[in-house]
């Protein structure tokens, strides 16, 4: 049996010329080449989106190259389409056309839907994790397009007696594998990280409101997910031997814990101190100098003191705790960008 040289791994396709539809095929593996080998445009295309949205933050600042490859997707399947089929034969061309319909179905109606749930991703960790759930599903739906595909090449093959070489994938289809598992992995661990983050959020939101409740029942709540996130991690092995996005985010937890038992509390006794003070100079205010009593001038005095005081100390304490989150969120921000920089180059 004659043997081509066909990665079952990933195919992608590019356009094919009109001269190499007016070809004769001698032989089946001809045909299978001729869809198949001339694939550089699509891969190309498709690497820089994939490589593009490792390392952006922003799918709508990469849509340029989403449009890029669903045209190029598009001129794809035009151009394979007017392609005969082999001996009478269509299902090799026709799952091939099939693939790239459903891939241009989830580039133009998955990712677009993405796009739009990106804008609304970080409000909540609930909003974050349908982002992830739904991207996730959007690949998902692309590697089981390909499992069919590679089902209907290697029947093909093998009804026509071509003999398929696996594991020749070309390096940036080695790398779209590669790219694929990377965000799986830092999916799992930012989830993590950004169920502590976006608790954060409303604690702060509580102390700008004087919400002294809020404060308490919202600490409360990101102890819980500390010590879980903690443990959690805890079972995630390492990335090829690189510890580096795992122990940044171990790093920031242990920063929101400290937080729960060194910092917010003591918001929360400066706004009793507060809230006393005001109690007292409302009813101060309330009374003539002549009316008040030696017991309330003395607590009112005690109070100012002691709120002045700790005016001066909770500042403080803000203050560097202020410093030691903007060093965390940086160290981590770096550690990704690194992690991404070095699994997806």
């Amino acid at each position: 049996m004659k043997k081509i040289r066909q990665s079952i791994l990933i195919i992608c396709f590019s356009i094919i010329t009109n001269l190499l539809f007016a070809q004769t095929f001698s032989s089946a593996g001809e045909y299978m080449s001729a869809i198949g080998a001339s694939h550089e445009q699509i891969t190309n295309d498709f690497w820089s989106y994939t490589k593009a949205s490792a390392h952006s933050k922003s799918l709508r600042k990469i849509e340029r190259k989403r449009n890029e490859l669903i045209n190029t997707i598009q001129s794809a399947k035009i151009s394979v389409k007017k392609l005969p089929g082999y001996s009478g034969d269509f299902s090799y061309r026709d799952a091939v056309v099939n693939y790239l319909d459903y891939k241009y179905k989830i580039l133009t109606e998955d990712y677009a839907n993405l796009v739009d749930l990106e804008e609304i991703a970080e409000e909540s960790f609930d909003a974050m994790e349908a982002y992830i759930k739904a991207k996730e599903a959007a690949e998902e739906k692309g590697a089981m397009a390909f499992g069919e595909l590679v089902l209907a090449q290697t029947n093909f093959a093998e009804s026509n007696g071509v003999t398929l070489i696996s594991g020749e994938s070309s390096k940036k289809e080695k790398k779209l594998k590669v790219a694929g598992e990377v965000n799986s992995y830092y999916n799992d661990i930012y989830l993590l990280f950004f169920k502590a983050f976006v608790q954060d959020t409303y604690i702060s939101a509580a102390i700008q409101n004087n919400d002294i409740n809020g404060i308490e029942q919202n600490n409360e709540t990101m102890k819980t997910i500390v010590e879980e996130n903690l443990a959690t991690i805890d079972t995630i092995p390492r990335y090829n031997s690189d510890a580096t996005l795992k122990l940044a985010t171990i790093k920031a937890l242990q920063f929101y814990k400290r937080q729960t038992t060194n910092v917010t509390p003591k918001m929360t006794e400066f706004l009793l101190k507060k809230e006393k003070f005001e109690r007292l100079d409302g009813i101060i205010q309330s009374k003539k100098q002549k009316d008040l009593t030696k017991e309330e001038i003395d607590a009112y005095n005690k109070a100012v003191n002691e709120y002045n005081a700790s005016i001066n100390s909770i500042n403080q304490i803000m203050q560097k705790n202020d410093q030691e989150k903007a060093k965390m969120l940086d160290f981590w921000n770096k550690t990704v960008s690194a992690f991404f920089n070095k699994m997806v180059p």
